[in-house]
């Protein structure tokens, strides 16, 4: 069996508009649309609901497909724990002095009761 690594996965540059006409249009989606919102210009599509639906209307709206929504949000997952791991060196010694000062701060007002 083959493995597919969608970090190496070729994704197109995307380009706006983008053809969502063989889609099926979200009929409840578009009743509350254009009851709530006003707006006219928006078209709510269906996208498959597999548990990966928010990647699925990301690929659609940038693409026009779903085919790329797996890569999506492995680079999504990727870039995350990059700049999570990037916060975390970045701002855990000044959270840790900010959380000792609270700690500090509520011991001298505890102790002045």
């Amino acid at each position: 069996m083959e493995q597919i690594h969608y970090r190496q996965t070729a994704i197109p540059q995307f380009a706006l508009p983008v053809d969502v006409s063989h889609f099926t249009v979200d009929d409840y989606s578009l009743q509350l649309m254009q009851t709530y919102s006003g707006d006219q210009s928006l078209i709510p599509i269906s996208v498959s609901a597999n548990g990966n639906c928010f990647f699925n209307a990301l690929s659609v709206a940038l693409f026009g497909t779903e085919e790329y929504s797996a890569a999506l949000r492995v680079r999504a997952l990727h870039l995350k724990e990059l700049y999570e791991d990037n916060l975390a060196k970045a701002y855990a010694p000044e959270l840790a002095e900010d959380l000792q000062a609270v700690v500090t701060w509520w011991l001298d007002v505890k102790s002045s009761f």
